[in-house]
């Protein structure tokens, strides 16, 4: 996969010069490109460069390999549509490859054409930048921005092998919420909310004011809340990545794709925060992190997904009580609505990506695609392991500090067990199905009894010699984390 790193150079006085000059007649060329690309309706890199290569030599101090990176950019600049006329900034980005740029990383040094001619310019960047450019491949930007010079280079990391995957963490992305995951986690928009408000009001009175410092601060504003919004969203990015890599799951995200043009707001402030919903960014982030991990990414349709209950699969608008409440018309399922979204995420994803259900019960390596056996009044479910590795048990301080997060869990040796207390008979099978759906996503089986207003589940690990591993108290979570009314 293909990543950018970032490296800020530290050019003197003169150098600064010549890089500002450097950029402003490379564009001057791209517009006269363009000009001729749009007047004869030739776009071809080729059929450009042949007709006006020469010419551009002649004209201006732009060497040949520059030439030819400007009609290239104008080429691209086209590749889009050709609708309009294309125009370039005269301090817009522009391309160097390994012709005109030389990369000293052990000196942290870079030698790179200019009008100037060659110019020997320090950077400095982070760590984890320096490691990217051991990788870097192709071309590399020059771009001028807030008065200050960076070079974004090309780097080809090879792809990790994508790992397999026990479950599926569904994602419901939103305006309200950024994110809430099937665990339950939740992502509040507030803190961006609040950032955006601050910093509206902070260019109103200043737009008003309309002196020259005011424009200078306005300046200095300028991107301070995008910037905001790209830390958080690299934040919840990285967190969700590390969860699924520690849970080994998926990711499932809703495909969003044209969901602006779909939606209709009402009221100017309304129309502000939904424009500020970054949600393609965010999926941006996960996408890319996600993948640098090795984790499968599944797009679902997001179709009726905050309508549908997660437990009957009844779907109707009226389940949703409100913009925060589900409640099933159906089977009384109650959960906040973001989390029931993303655990009927989790579902779809996970049903796309695991395999076809073997009816051969002598196959162990896929025989938890099954559906479970069904008994009168006592389910149980159950999992042969074949040849999967073995889980390792915890210790006993690993034991206690796990349980004690628990709220109503019981050990019993190497058994925990929790008593869920309901309205109705038919209101337990209707969570007993809902814990059902929540262990087959993650592979990982419970004992269940129903009984007259009640729900009993036990975990314990048998490929541990039923012992308790992290599994049992993963799932312990997850069933605790679907909310249901009056559980203790």
């Amino acid at each position: 996969m293909k990543l950018i790193a970032q490296v800020r150079l530290y050019p003197t006085a003169e150098q600064t010069t010549y890089l500002l000059q450097t950029l402003e007649v490379a564009n001057a060329s791209c517009n006269r490109i363009s000009l001729y690309a749009w007047g004869n309706h030739v776009f071809r890199q080729y059929d450009l460069h042949k007709a006006l290569y020469h010419a551009a030599r002649a004209e201006t101090r732009l060497a040949a390999q520059m030439v030819v990176r400007c009609n290239a950019k104008v080429a691209d600049a086209y590749k889009l549509d050709k609708k309009s006329l294309r125009t370039f900034r005269p301090q817009g980005a522009i391309a160097y490859d390994d012709r005109i740029l030389t990369w000293y990383t052990d000196k942290r040094e870079v030698s790179i054409w200019s009008v100037g001619n060659r110019l020997q310019i320090p950077y400095k960047t982070g760590d984890r930048q320096y490691e990217l450019l051991q990788s870097r491949q192709g071309e590399t930007d020059l771009v001028y921005r807030h008065e200050k010079f960076y070079l974004l280079a090309v780097c080809d990391i090879p792809d990790p092998d994508e790992r397999d995957i026990d479950a599926a963490l569904g994602i419901d992305l939103g305006v309200i919420n950024i994110a809430t995951t099937s665990d339950g986690e939740t992502y509040t928009s507030a803190t961006i909310e609040k950032n955006r408000l601050k910093h509206q009001r902070l260019r109103t009175q200043l737009q008003r004011v309309g002196t020259k410092s005011s424009r200078h601060h306005l300046k200095k504003l300028a991107g301070r809340q995008a910037r905001f919004q790209k830390d958080v969203n690299h934040c919840i990015s990285k967190h969700i990545v590390s969860e699924a890599e520690r849970t080994n799951r998926a990711i499932a995200l809703e495909d969003l794709t044209g969901i602006r043009s779909r939606t209709r707001v009402k009221g100017k402030g309304q129309r502000a925060k939904h424009s500020n919903w970054s949600f393609a960014q965010l999926r941006e982030y996960i996408t890319y992190k996600a993948k640098l991990a090795g984790i499968p990414l599944v797009l679902v349709n997001p179709a009726y997904t905050s309508q549908r209950c997660y437990c009957c699969g009844h779907t109707e608008r009226a389940n949703r009580r409100s913009q925060a409440e589900f409640l099933c018309v159906e089977c009384g399922y109650s959960n906040y609505a973001d989390h029931n979204a993303s655990l009927n995420i989790a579902k779809l994803a996970w049903a796309e990506i695991r395999q076809p259900i073997c009816l051969d019960r002598s196959c162990g390596a896929c025989v938890r695609d099954r559906p479970p056996p069904l008994g009168v009044g006592y389910l149980m479910f159950t999992v042969s392991l074949g040849a999967r590795s073995m889980t390792p048990a915890l210790e006993e301080q690993q034991i206690t500090e796990r349980l004690s997060k628990l709220s109503g869990w019981q050990r019993d040796g190497g058994t925990i067990t929790k008593t869920y207390k309901l309205d109705a008979y038919m209101a337990g099978l209707a969570f007993a199905s809902a814990i059902g759906t929540v262990c087959e996503a993650r592979g990982h089986h419970p004992d269940l009894y129903i009984g007259w207003r009640q729900v009993k589940v036990s975990f314990t690990t048998h490929d541990a010699d039923s012992h308790l591993t992290s599994k049992d108290f993963d799932a312990a979570e997850a069933i605790d984390a679907l909310g249901y009314p009056k559980a203790g």
